[in-house]
């Protein structure tokens, strides 16, 4: 959930500022993918959280062995009679045991709470841009992606870059009918108007 709002909150940018196009390879200006798909400042916390709230859960409830021995030091014949401490079993005077720890389960607890709460907190802000969410759905992307403005797709002499590979922004970009929403050099879009129909 939080990487979907994060993506869709890069996303959106767009529409603010110029920014580069964030992939896996990048080329010219453009920008490299997140480690663990997230920016740090919302990554290097939720590794933090998520490790946290493991160990507590490890430590709330746990597998106990129990051995019962008499004065001797040997296997105690009074207790551990039964289930995996029979006498009469491999394990004599043994007995295995779930554990568990109120503090760590009210600690677990209270971090999964946070951690939700969190989550509506994120969910709660709202995107200040004009841009048209998409998600994840590559239709929708390739969409966004048809330009009409710039042909020029590929190097040019001297190792000019094309468009795509510099600052973008999103808008309005084509002046003629039908009006065309989508990316484009920062100089070439404007924002999109109130009651324009776009293709």
């Amino acid at each position: 959930m939080l990487t979907a709002s994060i993506q869709a909150a890069e996303w959106n940018a767009f529409s603010l500022r110029p920014q580069t196009l964030r992939v896996s390879k990048p080329v010219g200006s453009q920008t490299s993918t997140y480690w663990l798909s997230l920016p740090p400042a919302y990554g290097v916390p939720m590794l933090l959280f998520s490790a946290t709230l493991h160990w507590l859960i490890s430590q709330a409830i746990f597998l106990s062995k129990i051995e019962f021995q008499d004065f001797n030091g040997g296997p105690s014949e009074r207790f551990g009679g039964i289930g995996y401490g029979k006498m009469s079993g491999r394990h004599p005077g043994k007995m295995l045991a779930a554990g568990y720890s109120s503090l760590g389960i009210l600690l677990a607890l209270i971090l999964g709470a946070v951690g939700i709460m969190a989550l509506f907190g994120v969910g709660w802000l709202k995107l200040r841009g004009d841009m048209v969410l998409v998600g994840s759905c590559s239709a929708a992307i390739a969409a966004s992606c048809q330009n009409s403005t710039s042909t020029d797709m590929e190097y040019g002499p001297g190792g000019t870059e094309p468009f795509w590979t510099k600052e973008l922004s999103w808008g309005e970009s084509d002046c003629d009918r039908p009006k065309r929403l989508g990316f484009s050099s920062p100089e070439q879009v404007r924002a999109p108007g109130e009651g324009v129909e776009y293709l």
